[in-house]
């Protein structure tokens, strides 16, 4: 019996995208029961994560949106050097 090997050049975002919130949903559960996603993110009804709405830095960063004008230019830069170190998009 022959075998045939057979390589697709997919982008992650494109198959995500192209994916319907039920099909993302269950990707992600299928990610989450084998362990590749942490058990404490809950999973959304579109297939989105999230931490989870107890985090202490999620609730402090929200306590900051619509609240910039109260920050001085220094905590303003000193949080968006923060937040560029981790903005790969």
């Amino acid at each position: 019996m022959r075998t045939v090997s057979v390589s697709v050049d997919v982008e992650i975002d494109d198959f995500l995208y192209e994916l319907s919130n039920n099909d993302r949903r269950y990707l992600m559960e299928c990610l989450k029961e084998d362990g590749y996603i942490p058990e404490d993110f809950k999973i959304e009804p579109d297939g989105t994560l999230n931490q989870g709405t107890d985090s202490t830095l999620d609730r402090h960063l929200k306590s900051l949106l619509g609240k910039e004008w109260k920050l001085t230019k220094e905590e303003e830069e000193t949080i968006i050097n923060i937040a560029k170190k981790y903005d790969h998009g």
